[in-house]
């Protein structure tokens, strides 16, 4: 009784933590380094670093412009990606359609905001919306 006890424990914490990883195979509470090495390994580039965020830039990426990261100490706490508006494909249904694939159909529409959201476990949530002085399709992964 307590192997299965144990066993439905672990896979609950399996599950939960696979919820929070995000776009870009970037996870909550990742440590700096990791998310550093992360992202030269998928050709992203520092730009611009304050004490609490980095900006980076892709090498070679059509759909992403910017990727914001925010660190609280040592941890990942909060990653906003933005996304280019495209003139041959639709960013919107692109990204919708990856954010559905990973964190499935149970999201939330705000019809007077035009923010898609989906709740992830643990205070965490992830907003898809335009941002239409920039001209860019936003994702933002935040903390509750």
């Amino acid at each position: 009784m307590n192997k299965t006890l144990l066993s439905v424990l672990l896979l609950v914490f399996a599950i939960t933590l696979s919820g929070q990883s995000g776009l870009l195979d970037l996870s909550y509470g990742i440590t700096k380094a990791e998310t550093l090495d992360h992202l030269s390994d998928i050709g992203f580039t520092a730009v611009f670093e304050d004490s609490t965020n980095i900006y980076f830039v892709p090498a070679d990426n059509k759909y992403v412009d910017t990727l914001l990261l925010r660190f609280k100490g040592d941890l990942l706490h909060e990653w906003t990606i933005m996304y280019l508006d495209q003139d041959l494909e639709d960013i919107e249904t692109l990204v919708l359609s990856a954010l559905i694939a990973r964190h499935g159909e149970d999201y939330y529409w705000d019809g007077e905001t035009g923010r898609y959201f989906w709740d992830l476990s643990a205070g965490h949530r992830v907003y898809a919306e335009w941002v239409m002085n920039w001209k860019q399709y936003w994702v933002s992964y935040k903390t509750e």
